[in-house]
């Protein structure tokens, strides 16, 4: 006999979801290349009180249960690859994620001859327009001002590349928005007064641009013709009756 869980006050269903689907620690999504193994720096790691089964149940619990996993938990990324697999991998789920912690990691993936800082970029690039985060920390503590000059004189091997991308991912975290907690670790990439400047920008609320056609515009004028016509209709007869 199943036990009617719906039938179950919102309110308790909520207080079981978070017994079974948050986690103490912060959460590392991970993926590996197509590898069915665990990385070594996971295998001691404790997910027993992870339990999705019950969120899989039925729309309505799905639901539920997605609120909780992806709104109350903290999750972590410490490379680009893995932080574009994950938030791509839940869906439309990706607008429930609250807490998001991020360490940028630099310097080129050997095997790909790829700049990681272009990688999150095109990360932060993707995330900038899907993004309900709240409570955001980003570590700049592994990035570096580049010498666009080594000691023989001759130009730094992806000088050019990995500054811009520097510069451009920092743009563009600027233009999140709606943030409530932003802390940002500068390292030796920014001082203080631009982390000032991120976290306020980041903070701020989002503008939001309502357009409007052609006949609603007509519309909006007309009713405030009518509306400026009252006006002065009242104003003539109040100095009527005076």
């Amino acid at each position: 006999m199943s036990f009617p869980f719906l039938n179950l006050d919102p309110a308790i269903r909520k207080r079981i979801f978070r017994f079974v689907l948050l986690s103490d620690d912060h959460m590392l999504p991970f993926y590996n290349f197509g590898s069915l193994e665990l990385p070594n720096h996971l295998l001691d790691a404790d997910f027993s009180n992870i339990d999705v089964g019950l969120a899989l149940s039925n729309k309505q619990l799905n639901i539920e249960g997605t609120d909780v996993l992806y709104g109350e938990n903290t999750f972590d990324f410490s490379n680009a690859d893995v932080a574009i697999w994950w938030f791509r991998r839940v869906g439309r789920n990706v607008a429930k994620v609250r807490k998001a912690y991020f360490y940028l990691d630099c310097g080129e993936i050997n095997h790909l001859s790829v700049m990681k800082e272009k990688m999150w970029l095109n990360f932060f690039n993707w995330l900038a327009p899907r993004h309900q985060l709240k409570k955001v920390f980003i570590s700049f503590e592994q990035w570096k001002r580049f010498k666009e000059y080594n000691s023989h004189g001759k130009t730094c091997i992806g000088y050019d590349v990995a500054l811009k991308a520097q510069n451009e991912t920092a743009d563009v975290i600027k233009k999140f928005r709606n943030l409530i907690n932003v802390t940002i670790a500068h390292g030796h990439y920014l001082n203080l007064r631009e982390v000032r400047d991120m976290e306020n920008q980041m903070t701020r609320k989002k503008e939001i641009n309502v357009s409007i056609t052609k006949d609603e515009e007509g519309e909006l004028r007309l009713g405030e013709a009518l509306v400026a016509q009252v006006a002065i209709r009242e104003r003539v007869a109040g100095s009527t009756v005076a």
